[in-house]
């Protein structure tokens, strides 16, 4: 009965008192005969909705009053009030202003972007239609969905009629390409003919038909053909890859719109199908991607026993794991699930909710902080209030008023949040860029609408609050100065907040300088080999004997060495391996040195020699890595005494092992690595310098480039390349310091508004204590020992959790991290007691040094 209950003192509250009696009884009697035959549950349902339709003109009582008000000439009043008294308290409008302004930039920057996410792929024409078959893992507790999936997969699918076309993807291709001794890096892919069956993308040149038909066809973007071949229309030409050489059949528009998908070059997947293809191929692969274009009137249920044939297939395969076919519409691979060996873009969900949640934990203490400040200048606004209740204010004008006032400084900062927005869009576009293929961030139509909502939302939060607590204040209490702070203004309530703001400033922190930490680490790291004064030079399909002829010529220059990649800044080309025994295949990554390279490098060789200069041809010699010998190598054998294959069908003899060293940068771990002999497949020399003026024999190399070469000399030393290799700490560190800065500003501005009300409600106090003896001191400690205290326990609460939080944040960037140690907390703990006792301090100083007579007498 208490939900009857409520709804009739809804209809008393809007009823005409006239029928309220009449109404009640005919409803009881309703909901008598629902009760006994439908139950209780239909019968209170039915009460709501009857309830719900006696809200109609007929029926509202009068809300009072036989004045004809002038709504217009109220609002005009309440607005020009509302600026007046904006203008008269400048400090708190400004801290108010800055402080929402910050917080409204960061919230509005993140929901343009989440707008922009959820138009991502929207030029596909098909969009609708688009799949993406991906892989779920589950085993051992563990609960994967791969990106990935068997490329056999398309096979089965293209016999269902449903399919109205496919294409798979491999993701091994584009690195280092060239044209007549021109070389640039390239994104691409290989896939099939009917890619573009599938995807939308527009034609310059080639015809999309056939363009990808045979093997060793290539299709470049427009921006690629200029950057390979200096040519919009290179048609017919070839250029050099990892995989041979291929001939230019088409070219693609440049697109500026945002697509998970992100290449230059997209190679002709056919070029693959050399490769003999054994039953082993079932097996769960890592990159090989397939994507099917369903009927306009087909669903995903109709692929529902082909993705069972999959499932069955790869499980035949598989070592324990139960694997999963399963389907994803092209909505959800940007923002959805979690995928593993994701292709381009990824927003994962989770970790767009945790982001969002961050931000608005951020526009929240700024909301709380206008509350803070509003009531503590309600002494100096007390006579107001209680002049205009005197007058005949009501307690709905009262509030109409007060929010009136926060919407026109919300709005005001919302100019301000579009400035910052315009002045960080950039920089906080390049910071995703790296990791998300985000083109660009646009601001729409729609862009201005969660502007005006944001708002909205951030006024109706700051002003309803403290525009209730002065629509509650006595008339007489607050002519004479003698209101007390309502509920949301008690300590309790107050002090709660700066702690909750503070802990938050400290995780901020505390992550910067854990972050700042891990990064300085990185760049120290021993990668297993030396990184100084080695120039590393792009070869440019010069003879590696030349180069290493000339460059040696040079005085200062040690040792000149070559390499397929450069180490510890890139991740190496997978392959796989497999014994003659084995039907399974094994991943490993690989790398192709000369004789040379790992003495000058630094890497020692543990068991068995080193390459030779005349490397046989009719049996693969390779070196292989500790960390290879323990995953592959049987206990009871030796690893001369395997049959292995490389290639699918190349005999492969290890021929000696070299200690671990990080081939790839640090996020990824030490893998079982293959370094194989190929001079065809050198990218890079490597030149050791020992000279005392480097910029003296970086000069010298150049000219001696001349000589070879009239391409561009492109070097860097490889220290610098794996310097760029962490740029994602930069990222990292870009964000929480951001992220810190505002949080900490916001904090102080919360703080003030605390010390402020403190000072201003103690004045008399201050005078009096001044006047019996206080020192200046005393009462500076007075005040601030209660303000300090809240920052103490900030520190208890905040610095435990951040410690441990960003401690296994770490871990999931990076396989080697230092962690988060006492030293950072110590920092961080000390630059928020600087910044908030500074703040604290400043106030209550001045507070101090006012003279006592002046404090009692204004008092």
């Amino acid at each position: 009965m208490r939900l009857s209950q409520f709804l009739f003192r809804i209809l008393r509250s809007f009823c005409k008192p006239e029928l309220v009696d009449s109404i009640e009884g005919d409803l009881i009697e309703l909901y008598q005969e629902n009760l006994e035959a439908n139950g209780k549950w239909k019968a209170q349902w039915g009460l709501t909705l009857d309830v719900i339709r006696l809200f109609r003109p007929s029926l509202i009582k009068s809300m009072g009053g036989s004045v004809k008000l002038n709504f217009y000439g109220m609002f005009v009043n309440y607005l020009k009030v509302g600026i007046r008294s904006l203008a008269q308290h400048k400090m708190f409008s400004i801290l108010n202003w800055v402080g929402l302004s910050f917080a409204m930039s960061l919230t509005l920057l993140v929901l343009i972007v989440l707008e922009n996410v959820t138009r991502f792929d929207n030029f596909q024409e098909h969009r609708e239609q688009i799949y993406r078959v991906a892989t779920r893992q589950e085993g051992e507790g563990e609960h994967v969905l791969w990106a990935t999936t068997s490329a056999l997969s398309a096979e089965e699918l293209a016999l269902n009629p449903a399919v109205k076309s496919l294409t798979r993807i491999n993701s091994n291709f584009g690195g280092l390409v060239s044209h007549q001794f021109h070389e640039v890096e390239a994104q691409g892919y290989l896939v099939d003919n009917s890619f573009f069956d599938v995807f939308t993308y527009s034609f310059l040149a080639g015809n999309p038909e056939t363009a990808l038909l045979n093997p060793n066809s290539v299709v470049l973007t427009e921006s690629a053909a200029i950057k390979i071949f200096r040519n919009k229309r290179p048609i017919g030409k070839q250029m050099r890859t990892d995989l041979g050489e291929f001939v230019v059949t088409g070219i693609l528009q440049d697109s500026d719109q945002n697509s998970h998908l992100s290449f230059d070059i997209l190679g002709s997947y056919s070029t693959l199908e050399h490769v003999e293809r054994t039953g082993w191929q079932w097996s769960f692969e890592i990159s090989d991607y397939v994507y099917v274009r369903l009927g306009e009137e087909n669903t995903e249920a109709d692929l529902a026993v082909n993705l069972l044939h999959i499932s069955k297939k790869m499980n035949e395969q598989s070592e324990g794991e139960e694997l999963t076919a399963v389907l994803q519409s092209i909505d959800e691979i940007v923002l959805g699930e979690r995928n593993y060996r994701q292709i381009g873009s990824a927003f994962p969900i989770l970790d767009t909710l945790l982001f969002i949640s961050i931000t608005f934990l951020i526009l929240l203490p700024a909301c709380f902080n206008y509350i803070n400040l509003s009531i503590a200048r309600s002494l100096k606004r007390g006579k107001e209030v209680g002049l205009r209740k005197i007058m005949g204010g009501s307690k709905g004008q009262l509030i109409s008023q007060f929010l009136l006032e926060t919407f026109i400084l919300t709005f005001l900062a919302v100019f301000g949040s579009l400035v910052i927005v315009s002045l960080i869009k950039d920089e906080f576009l390049q910071m995703l860029a790296s990791s998300s293929h985000l083109n660009r961030i646009d601001m729409s139509a729609t862009s201005v609408l969660m502007a005006l909502a944001v708002a909205a939302f951030t006024a109706l939060l700051a002003g309803i609050i403290p525009a209730l607590y002065f629509s509650k204040l006595k008339p007489l209490e607050a002519i004479y100065s003698k209101a007390k702070p309502g509920s949301f203004a008690s300590v309790g309530m107050r002090k709660g907040l700066i702690v909750l703001q503070f802990a938050l400033s400290l995780g901020f922190l505390i992550g910067v300088f854990a972050v700042a930490k891990q990064y300085r680490h990185s760049l120290n790291y021993d990668f297993g080999f030396n990184k100084e004064n080695i120039l590393v030079v792009q070869t440019a399909d010069v003879e590696a004997q030349l180069i290493k002829q000339e460059f040696l010529s040079v005085p200062g220059v040690k040792q000149v060495s070559f390499a397929s990649h450069i180490s510890g800044a890139f991740v190496p080309m997978v392959n796989y391996i497999r014994t003659e025994k084995e039907f399974d295949s094994l991943v490993v990554h690989q790398m192709y040195i000369d004789e040379n390279h790992l003495e000058n490098i630094g890497v020692t060789i543990v068991d068995g020699r080193n390459f030779q200069a005349d490397q046989p041809t009719h049996v693969e010699q390779v070196l292989v890595n500790e960390e290879f010998v323990k995953k592959y190598k049987p206990a009871d054998k030796s690893l001369s005494e395997l049959n292995w294959f490389i290639d699918d069908s190349l005999n492969m003899q290890v021929i000696g092992v070299v200690e671990n060293f990080n081939i790839s940068p640090l996020s990824e771990k030490i893998d079982p690595v293959v370094l194989r002999y190929n001079r065809d497949q050198f990218r890079y020399a490597y030149v050791s310098l020992q000279s005392h003026d480097l910029l003296a024999s970086l000069g010298q190399i150049e000219d001696k480039w001349g000589e070879l070469s009239p391409l561009l000399f492109e070097s860097r030393f490889l220290h610098h390349h794996i310097e760029e290799a962490m740029e994602y700490y930069e990222v990292m560190i870009k964000v929480f310091g951001f992220q810190g800065l505002l949080v900490i500003v916001i904090s102080c501005l919360g703080l003030l508004g605390m010390v402020v009300f403190a000072t201003e409600s103690r004045v008399k106090e201050i005078g009096i204590r001044k006047v019996m003896g206080a020192s200046q001191g005393e009462l500076i400690w007075l005040v601030s020992k209660s303000f300090l205290t809240l920052l103490v326990i900030a520190v208890l609460l905040g610095a435990p959790i951040a410690f441990f939080l960003f401690d296994y944040m770490l871990l999931k960037t990076s396989y080697y991290t230092e962690g988060v140690g006492y030293g950072e907390v110590i920092l961080a703990v000390v630059t928020m007691f600087v910044l908030a006792g500074g703040m604290i301090y400043w106030q209550t100083k001045k507070v101090a040094q006012m003279n006592p007579v002046d404090s009692i007498r204004l008092e």
